[in-house]
């Protein structure tokens, strides 16, 4: 098993399912994930099935190894995660919950050791557009995610503007408006692509348009106007 060949082909992989998807071939990027995150299963199941170390007197990586593990488990939940992104966009919610749940299992698994929240964030998300009604009988989850997220920026990701968001978003969620404010700022403080915070912006418009926040914990100018 070539881990560096794995690797770039789910990279070109997922980079052809997001050209995809950004010139609307729902359809298409749908099955280039498909095939992708199958691919990357079983490859994550063989790794988990070989013994712990290779033969002696080999160049053979040790393939178990929790490093090696964490990189497959990290590209096979990004692409549950653009699965879940594809099916968002194509408006079907139950779907995309479902990606974002096989996701999440993986992200948020200690065997896997991946310091992520993009897939346990998107999930809850989902989950509520779903349901909104159901959004207090989530709060112990949203908590329970929102003490993972705030660990992870209180971390090695602290300089990384998705984490903002996503505890941003969870804090919104929770009516904690002076947390998700000051969230959104260390956002900004971080540099996002404009691309970024439009999406950003885009999942709170759709959550205050399902009325389980009303906008306004969110930093001020032209570009975190919700429309």
């Amino acid at each position: 098993m070539n881990l560096e060949a794995i690797l770039n082909e789910a990279a070109q992989q997922r980079n052809r399912a997001r050209a995809l998807t950004t010139h609307g071939h729902l359809e298409r990027a749908r099955g280039v994930l498909g095939v992708l995150i199958d691919g990357l299963r079983d490859a994550l199941a063989r790794v988990e099935h070989l013994p712990h170390k290779p033969p002696p007197d080999t160049a053979q990586p040790d393939l178990s190894d929790v490093p090696i593990r964490s990189q497959l488990a990290r590209a096979l939940a990004d692409a549950y995660g653009m699965l879940g992104g594809v099916e968002w966009r194509d408006n079907n919610l139950v779907r995309a919950a479902d990606a974002y749940r096989q996701g999440r299992d993986i992200e948020q698994g200690d065997e896997y050791g991946v310091s992520d929240s993009y897939n346990l964030t998107n999930y809850l998300v989902v989950l509520i557009l779903c349901s909104p009604g159901e959004l207090s009988a989530m709060r112990a989850e949203l908590e329970a995610a929102v003490d993972t997220v705030r660990a992870q920026v209180e971390g090695e990701r602290r300089d990384q503007w998705w984490a903002w968001a996503d505890y941003g978003l969870l804090s919104l969620l929770l009516g904690r408006s002076e947390s998700a404010l000051r969230a959104y700022e260390r956002f900004e403080l971080c540099g996002p692509p404009a691309s970024d915070r439009l999406s950003c912006v885009r999942v709170i418009a759709s959550l205050r348009s399902a009325g389980v926040v009303d906008g306004e914990a969110l930093p001020d100018g032209e570009d975190w106007q919700l429309r």
